[in-house]
């Protein structure tokens, strides 16, 4: 087994298809203050699909549907490991009972891969005392969030319990390998994903989406077009073959491969064109890109242009 990673230590636990990279850039101009009577009409809302359980292999399953991400669920020894906790305690609710078809076993230990909405407040539906385990970045935004009162905020009685500080970690959650990883900053600053190397299959979170066709990421959350790269390369040296996405989508290495390939066409491309001089709106028309509306501050392209200027500019003050 290959994890291709820096030493890890144990800790045992007891109890796309191809888009083009001109497609996938996304880069439009930042957003103005909508007047009275502009913008898109509201949505209606879209009806919530109930939660079905997949199995992947080996005790491992995919809770996908409900509200917000998936929920991945492993049937250890004694006991049942979730990861994200879905976006509203009934979407949750609905993912343990469906756990309860496959396994008699309870729910012991809840794993979150960021502070997002779509994994967070379903934790009120868990059993008090339960094991939630989170990076010490993800326990500061969830600090942040519970402070301003935040709609997706974790409930007070249901904060992480269990920090990890380490970017890479070998865990034994109730007698199954796992390993959390925290490569760099990507989505947000806490962004954490979880590898499971016998079973072969990583939950990314949202880390990887397969929409829209660009990799989202928060700037203001600390977020980097360069850490999601280095991301993504380290998903695909690991010796696994089902990857699952923050949103519920199963893709291979090769979709993953594809994906990181066209945003690293996209990146080398806006790089050239600061090197030789080009402004932000220039290079907008280079790419053929325009404004996409729900993620205007958020795009891969434009965090990297910012990235690529800032890392220019600290060179030249050397």
């Amino acid at each position: 087994m290959n994890l291709n990673l820096m030493p890890l230590v144990v800790v045992v636990i007891c109890a796309l298809p191809t888009v083009s990279a001109v497609a996938q850039n996304g880069l439009g101009p930042p957003p103005t203050a909508a007047q009275p009577g502009e913008g898109a009409p509201a949505r209606a809302a879209r009806p919530v699909p109930p939660v079905t359980i997949k199995l992947l292999r080996d005790n491992v399953y995919a809770a996908l549907g409900g509200a917000g991400g998936v929920s991945g669920v492993i049937v250890g020894e004694k006991g049942v490991v979730v990861i994200d906790a879905k976006q509203t305690p009934d979407s949750a609710a609905q993912t343990i009972a469906r756990i309860g078809e496959v396994t008699p076993k309870p729910v012991t230990t809840i794993i979150l891969t960021g502070n997002g909405g779509e994994g967070i407040p379903g934790l009120a539906a868990y059993p008090a005392g339960s094991r939630i385990i989170a990076h010490a970045y993800t326990e500061k935004a969830l600090e942040k969030l519970a402070a301003e009162n935040a709609r997706n905020r974790a409930p007070p009685d249901k904060m992480p319990n269990v920090l990890i500080k380490d970017d890479r970690k070998l865990l034994n959650l109730e007698g199954v390998r796992m390993v959390f990883l925290h490569i760099a900053p990507s989505h947000t600053l806490g962004e954490s994903s979880v590898y499971l190397p016998d079973q072969r299959i990583v939950f990314t979170g949202y880390v990887a989406q397969a929409r829209p066709d660009f990799p989202v990421i928060h700037p203001d959350q600390d977020g980097s077009a360069i850490g999601w790269m280095k991301f993504m390369k380290a998903f695909i040296n690991l010796d696994a073959d089902i990857y699952v996405l923050g949103p519920g989508d199963i893709w291979t290495k090769a979709q993953m491969e594809q994906r990181l390939a066209a945003q690293q066409a996209v990146y080398e491309q806006i790089k050239s064109l600061v090197a030789a001089g080009k402004s932000r709106d220039e290079i907008r028309t280079a790419l053929h890109s325009g404004l996409n509306g729900r993620y205007p501050n958020y795009l891969f392209s434009e965090v990297a242009y910012d990235e690529i200027v800032k890392a220019g500019s600290s060179a030249k003050s050397q």
